[in-house]
């Protein structure tokens, strides 16, 4: 317990000081001080029909481990195992499993002195996306153990979502005022593939688009999102706007929930704030050069869609968030 409060302490820290490119390999550093390995991977990918990686972060490893594993990946039994149990931490050793193993597997394992690991595969079950994080100690160390075993599963969840905290926070650094507060944001690539997302952002979809599952955009939102003039999207539930395209082709995105505001046209909305302001029939007619029974038919209409009776409600709904 001591250690994994300690760990805890150290990725929450390091979510919200350490910006997004070192994040991965600093979080790895300070497991690695509790909890010792020779090297790391953490990839996310979706299952569905097959594997496809669409990310993926080594330590200690050349990056052809990863070019590698495309050829041997529908043989490796700790995916599998992963994808059936997400969240259980799987330990084993080339030693236990050599008999079980494809010939190409065990190639494998010998080519980058993988001998010992523990694996995990994280589901996220809003937007179908798993975040697969394994650590290995080559055959020069002794294998992990049990307790270990119990230690890394107890960390994933935490430091998939100090992770995807991080990620977000990093890439938008906006003051985070009331009405920040109302959106979910979301890192996805060109394609409309997610890589991280705030809580709350799958079920907004949702909201849209009630058979959604993940884990890419809609083309209907990715379409306008991905434009170099910088559209936005507007559905009947939600609205989407891109905050930031990042220099790897990956891109900030945000959603929120239209609220009742967003239901007025703009001259509804300009006679409704005139008029919570103080001001009368005639005046604002008188400002806006229309008759005061336009005024008053589309003050009518406001309260209608804003769902209010009285003055105080309107003034109060047009100070909210929307």
């Amino acid at each position: 317990m001591e250690h994994f409060s300690s760990i805890l302490l150290d990725l929450y820290r390091l979510a919200r000081s350490t910006a997004a490119p070192r994040f991965k390999d600093a979080a790895l550093a300070a497991i690695k001080q509790r909890l010792p390995f020779d090297a790391a991977m953490w990839g996310t990918f979706v299952a569905a029909p097959h594997i496809v990686v669409h990310s993926f972060h080594l330590q200690n490893l050349p990056a052809r481990k990863m070019e590698d594993y495309e050829g041997v990946k529908d043989h490796d039994p700790l995916n599998r195992r992963g994808i059936a149990k997400p969240g259980r931490t799987t330990m084993t050793t080339l030693a236990e499993m050599k008999g079980k193993l494809h010939p190409s597997m065990v190639a494998y394992v010998r080519r980058y002195d993988l001998e010992s690991v523990l694996s995990t595969v994280w589901l996220d079950e809003g937007l179908k996306i798993y975040t697969a994080i394994s650590i290995y100690r080559g055959r020069a160390r002794p294998a992990f153990t049990e307790r270990e075993r119990k230690l890394k599963q107890a960390l994933i969840p935490h430091l998939v979502d100090a992770w995807n905290t991080n990620a977000i926070q990093h890439l938008d650094e906006r003051a985070n005022s009331s009405a920040e507060r109302q959106l979910a944001r979301a890192k996805t690539d060109g394609k409309g593939m997610i890589y991280n997302a705030e809580p709350g952002f799958a079920e907004l979809m949702r909201e849209e688009f009630p058979g959604w599952t993940g884990p890419r955009i809609p083309g209907s939102v990715l379409a306008p999102l991905s434009a170099a003039r910088g559209e936005a999207y507007r559905g009947d539930a939600i609205q989407a706007a891109t905050l930031r395209h990042i220099g790897d082709g990956t891109m900030l995105i945000a959603i929120r929930r239209l609220g009742g505001l967003d239901r007025l046209s703009p001259r509804e909305l300009a006679v409704a704030r005139e008029y919570a302001a103080g001001r009368t029939y005639k005046e604002i007619a008188h400002a806006l050069g229309v008759a005061p029974a336009t005024v008053r038919n589309q003050l009518r209409s406001a309260y209608v869609k804003l769902g209010v009776a009285t003055k105080i409600a309107l003034a109060k709904c047009l100070d909210g968030p929307g």
